[in-house]
């Protein structure tokens, strides 16, 4: 998870306040809403008790660590134009807040028993951030904003090893 939470980081990282700032498109989200609604995900599934409300839906029992986080990055709640209309925590902020919410998260994960059950959030959290991660990285291709090197795998000459049966040619 930490791993994750890194990779996607760095698919916005080298990015200036004003190219953080994009214009409306229907196949993206706003980046800054997109890298905070992920922690606000993973909090609600991993740390907030989700419960079956009254509607059978699960609905968290307990408060998030950020004021107004269900009002401002439940995608259930906020229609996708709105998004690029809500008055966001300052950036530092919304770091902060993914940075604490990954702490308790793997707290909670050491803490947690070695089943399938258990796993179950955790790993919805982990393929839910992978996801948004492949949404940041064709965001910044629909903006035509090439990508980071920091996002991507280790480069790795291709000389670096070998192959049983020969040598590897790029």
């Amino acid at each position: 998870m930490a791993d994750s939470h890194r990779r996607t980081w760095a698919i916005l990282d080298d990015l200036s306040p004003s190219r953080l700032q994009v214009r409306y498109d229907p196949g993206i989200n706003p980046p800054i809403w997109e890298y905070a609604h992920i922690a606000w995900f993973t909090e609600h599934w991993v740390l907030r008790a989700p419960r079956p409300g009254q509607d059978g839906r699960l609905t968290a029992t307990l408060p998030s660590m950020l004021a107004d986080a269900d009002r401002l990055f439940d995608s259930m709640r906020v229609a996708h134009p709105d998004r690029w209309h809500l008055a966001m925590p300052p950036l530092a902020a919304l770091r902060g807040y993914a940075a604490a919410v990954l702490e308790r998260v793997l707290a909670t994960l050491d803490a947690s028993d070695d089943t399938d059950d258990a796993l179950y959030f955790f790993r919805l959290a982990l393929f839910h951030e992978d996801m948004h991660a492949e949404a940041l990285t064709y965001m910044r291709q629909t903006l035509d904003y090439s990508l980071p090197v920091a996002a991507g795998l280790p480069a790795v000459r291709p000389d670096a090893g070998s192959v049983r049966g020969g040598a590897m040619r790029s």
